[in-house]
């Protein structure tokens, strides 16, 4: 098999796979998609709150036809002409879809988003394999540094850390701050070390065994024996385990480990001047060109530029927290289904939180969008048809730009805060 067949191969069960859980967790967060929930939809742009339901609707439809189309023509090597128009409009519909409503902006939509646009810009099947191997590594690199943080343990690090010791039976261990803030660290540092040896073509096969590992240790931290999280979350774990062996060619470990010890430093001659003469110079430096870019925009996120998800701030601590209270009073002029997720005003205080994180998973399925405009504008939504004498209180826990670690605090109350909602148009 010739090394471009070889490649074709490897991006095109790739992207299979991609499709695949796509379509899954699509289905699996049906009311993000579809709106059918309380939960207001939250556009990009303001204009786009306009939008007539059934236009979102034709391009859902679009989408995931797409989705479909893509799948078939990569299945079929005899549709190979048409696999970056099919990956060129799927990808349109998927841009569509999130600035209509940033909910949509999940992470798997967002790493079908970037594999997608591999797929449209690069035409050689090494280039594009290229590239889709550096995405993990990239997602991995991002998490881990979002995640650096003095108060490590009491991040979800530190809640899956604490669950993993509690599965087995280590109860004190699990009860010990200093051992859960030393495994945290070990762990973020554990996943950054993951994110390099991707970034290395010789050892790449090791930094894909070992995200598989992490990913079965997030599986049992996260799952119904540890914290028992969404089935969505669960999924995209999943997805990764089903997408590193095929995405590193790990289906012989016995031959991995034999090409390690045995080939040279260098890479061995292979029979390349077929390709060197229909493959033009500018592609490579196009591939790297692209790299970087996916490598920047998400590392941008650190420094406050580029959204949270985007920028793969995964069980991290640094997203903005948009914590919004009411009074006792004030509950009964809510969103119905909202309030049963007001809890009880804490000691001495008389303003009630309200959990809009769950709400929102327990209507859509799917976690909030973690971004100050998202949470602020959902906040004024919720609260709009509240009569004037009902009061708001907003607590605002925010990242500094650098050191990202060191977080601010705010409050504003009453109409004020109602007032700093419209700062992000609805």
């Amino acid at each position: 098999m010739s090394p471009e067949v070889h490649d074709d191969r490897i991006v095109r069960r790739s992207m299979l796979v991609l499709c695949g859980f796509e379509l899954l967790l699509t289905a699996m967060t049906f009311p993000v998609w579809h709106g059918e929930s309380e939960v207001p939809r939250i556009p990009l742009f303001g204009f786009l709150q306009r939008l007539p339901a059934v236009a979102d609707s034709i391009v859902l439809a679009l989408f995931c036809s797409a989705i479909l189309a893509l799948a078939a023509v990569l299945t079929l090597r005899r549709f190979e002409g048409f696999i970056r128009s099919t990956a060129t409009l799927t990808l349109i519909m998927a841009t569509a879809l999130i600035l209509t409503s940033m909910h949509r902006l999940q992470a798997w939509h967002w790493l079908l988003m970037q594999c997608l646009l591999v797929i449209c810009v690069l035409r050689n099947s090494s280039d594009r394999r290229y590239v889709l191997q550096k995405i993990p590594a990239i997602i991995y690199l991002c998490s881990a540094l979002s995640r650096f943080s003095p108060e490590i343990d009491q991040s979800m690090t530190g809640q899956v850390v604490s669950a993993l010791l509690k599965s087995a039976n280590l109860r004190m261990a699990a009860e010990s701050p200093e051992l859960v803030y030393r495994l945290a660290w070990t762990f973020a540092i554990g996943e950054l070390l993951i994110g390099i040896l991707l970034l290395i073509p010789r050892i790449q096969k090791f930094g894909a065994i070992s995200a598989m590992i992490l990913h079965t240790i997030l599986l049992t931290g996260l799952g119904p024996l540890g914290l028992n999280h969404h089935a969505g979350v669960l999924t995209w774990n999943l997805c990764f385990l089903c997408l590193l062996p095929v995405l590193y060619n790990l289906f012989s470990p016995v031959r991995l480990f034999r090409r390690f010890w045995s080939l040279p430093l260098t890479a061995p001659p292979t029979d390349t001047s077929s390709q060197e003469q229909v493959i033009p110079p500018n592609h490579h430096l196009l591939r790297r060109g692209l790299t970087v870019v996916l490598f920047v925009f998400p590392v941008s996120s650190l420094f406050g530029l580029a959204d949270n998800w985007p920028g793969w701030q995964l069980y991290s601590s640094r997203p903005e927290v948009w914590a919004m209270f009411v009074k006792q009073e004030t509950i009964p002029a809510l969103p119905k289904t909202l309030q049963p997720y007001v809890r009880i005003a804490r000691p001495l205080d008389e303003w009630c939180p309200v959990r809009l994180d769950r709400w929102v998973l327990n209507q859509t399925g799917a976690p909030i969008y973690p971004e100050d405009r998202y949470q602020s504008a959902l906040i004024f939504a919720v609260t709009s048809g509240l009569p004037d004498g009902h009061d708001l209180r907003v607590e605002i826990s925010e990242p500094s730009i650098f050191p990202w670690w060191n977080r601010q605090y705010r409050i504003i109350e009453g109409r004020r805060a109602r007032m700093e909602s419209l700062d992000f148009p609805q």
